[in-house]
C-alpha cells in the first residue's frame, strides 16, 4: 500500500512540476514552518559552520530552531533589525 500512495504522490510531484516548470525534485511542504525548519536544518546537516546570525523578530518557527540549535552547540547571534537592514544594503 506505502509504494502504490509513494507512486501516486511521485507521479503528482511530476505533473506539478511540468505545469509550474520547475525539477520534480522540488520539496513539497505543509506551509512556512515546515519550509523553515528544512531549511535551517538543511544547511545544518549538509556542514555549514555551528555559528548562526538572526534577529529577534524571525518567525517563531525560525527562533525555535535556533533556540534548539543553540541548545545544542550553536553559536547564536541575535543581531538588531535596524542592523539587518544596514547590512542588506551594504551586501548588495
Amino acid at each position: 500500500m506505502v509504494k502504490e500512495q509513494d507512486h501516486v504522490v511521485e507521479d503528482a510531484r511530476k505533473q506539478v512540476a511540468t505545469l509550474w516548470v520547475f525539477s520534480s525534485d522540488e520539496v513539497f511542504t505543509s506551509g512556512a514552518t515546515e519550509s523553515n525548519n528544512i531549511a535551517i536544518r538543511g544547511l545544518v546537516d549538509y556542514g555549514m559552520k555551528m555559528y548562526i546570525i538572526t534577529t529577534a523578530i524571525e518567525h517563531k518557527a525560525v527562533l525555535e530552531t535556533v533556540k534548539d540549535l543553540s541548545e545544542n552547540g550553536f553559536e547564536v547571534e541575535f543581531i538588531d533589525a535596524v542592523l539587518t537592514e544596514e547590512l542588506m544594503l551594504r551586501m548588495s
